[in-house]
């Protein structure tokens, strides 16, 4: 039988079989749901725990509250009915956060084997925060202002994409955060900031995942735009949320269940108010990072190659949208944009647009425009840590003519799809975001 592990710096590590707490979360919960329930005040260090009642037990018994908040149960003490020490160790979820825990069976426990303890991050405002994307989804007020670029694979131009579209909607005077889910930080090297102070390697999403900082961009890097770099430091965030996913998986409750999914939706709530525009570039190969990104998101694109493996990759990202709208509904697709093709071949790139079509069923469209493949322009571009509209506009460079002309072709392409996806845009917010 599992069991939880339970440590306090109140009390001595403790065991509570499972079957004892999730009887006890079902009642919690469902109290918790009724109108008029409500959050009580925070106690600083946890987030904001549920509405709380003073413990009407022994005060011992209520040190031994894993999250190290006496007095804290969350409804009063029912006597003889059932034991205080299993209440005060089962509001774990719903008190003021999750305690350090581990999960071991029965036998292991009786064999006298070492437990080790995990501390772990605060998920009561990642709780919080998909209850109010559960909620705008509802809403006809919520502006959408988050925007996703994802594909289940890499290669596809996703980071480039992403500084264009970011660049280009700055330039019309859009204050827009790019904010980049990725460990190989790629969006320094196309703006031009990697070895500056404003590239942090992924430092502020740390603080702001694992510590509870609030997220803050590293600095300006063009007029309008900022940025929330990625680099290696994310693995430790993918850390945590592995954690939080395996720590929360046995909930018989879907929602508590995937309440580690809101982890990024509570970080960027901070943006809202600032921002015109918060750009997601998420990495292909997490598929933590991408339910973060689509349960606090509310606008999807999918970049896309003719390959085979890109039309997996969006089937990829079209399930994880399924299972993130569950909690985000408002989260909608705007359509695939085409990346790396060949102009000049008219009837191929009809062939390609043909399958994508088929392969989202009429829920959204592929962009008219795509974006040509030219490896030669894409390259000098990175190499000045310009994007393709800036550098076509520098003549103090020393690109090959030949090369320039490439760079003019491809600049003009990014200048056209962020047009069509800001047009996009503003009809979902000005018809409130339905969507087949």
């Amino acid at each position: 039988m599992l069991g939880v592990v339970t440590s306090s710096a109140l009390g001595p590590v403790h065991y509570v079989p499972l079957g004892l707490i999730a009887g006890w979360y079902s009642s919690v919960v469902a109290s918790d749901r009724s109108p008029g329930s409500g959050r009580g005040a925070s106690n600083g260090r946890h987030g904001t725990p549920l509405q709380a009642a003073s413990c009407q037990g022994p005060p011992a018994a209520c040190t031994l509250l894993p999250c190290g908040c006496p007095f804290a149960c969350s409804r009063p003490w029912f006597g003889d009915q059932e034991s205080h020490a299993e209440r005060a160790l089962a509001p774990r979820v719903v008190c003021c956060g999750p305690p350090t825990t581990r999960h071991v069976s029965r036998e292991e426990e009786g064999a006298g084997m070492p437990t080790a303890t995990l501390e772990i991050a605060d998920i009561g405002p990642a709780w919080n925060a998909l209850q109010r994307r559960l909620a705008a989804g509802s809403s006809t007020a919520h502006r959408r202002k988050r925007l996703v670029i994802i594909n289940g694979k890499g290669g596809v131009g996703k980071s480039s994409m992403a500084a264009a579209i970011a660049v280009t909607c700055a330039s019309i005077g859009q204050r827009v955060a790019l904010v980049e889910l990725d460990p190989q930080g790629n969006n320094a090297e196309d703006l031009g900031f990697l070895g500056t102070e404003f590239f942090d390697n992924g430092q502020a999403q740390v603080d702001a995942i694992l510590n509870g900082k609030r997220l803050v961009p590293t600095g300006q890097v063009r007029e309008n735009l900022y940025v929330i770099p990625g680099g290696d430091l994310l693995e430790e965030v993918v850390e945590e949320l592995y954690i939080q996913k395996r720590a929360y998986r046995d909930h018989e409750d879907p929602l508590a269940r995937d309440a580690w999914m809101g982890m990024y939706a509570a970080a960027l709530d901070s943006l809202d108010e600032d921002f015109d525009l918060v750009i997601l570039d998420v990495a292909p190969g997490y598929e933590t990072l991408q339910l973060q990104a689509l349960a606090s998101g509310d606008m999807v694109i999918i970049p896309a190659k003719s390959d085979p493996s890109s039309r997996k990759g969006l089937r990829t990202v079209a399930r994880r949208m399924v299972r993130a709208k569950q909690h985000n509904p408002s989260i909608t697709l705007l359509g695939v944009a085409l990346f790396g093709v060949n102009s000049s071949a008219k009837k191929v790139l009809g062939n390609i647009r043909e399958f994508f079509e088929g392969d989202l069923r009429g829920i959204a469209e592929v962009f008219s425009t795509a974006i040509r493949h030219v490896e030669a322009a894409a390259v000098a571009c990175r190499t000045n840590g310009l994007v393709a509209q800036e550098l076509a506009s520098r003549t103090d460079r020393g690109v090959d003519p030949s090369v320039m002309h490439s760079v003019n072709n491809l600049a003009k392409d990014y200048r056209s799809l962020a047009m069509e996806v800001l047009s996009t845009m503003a009809k979902l917010n000005s018809i409130g975001g339905e969507q087949k």
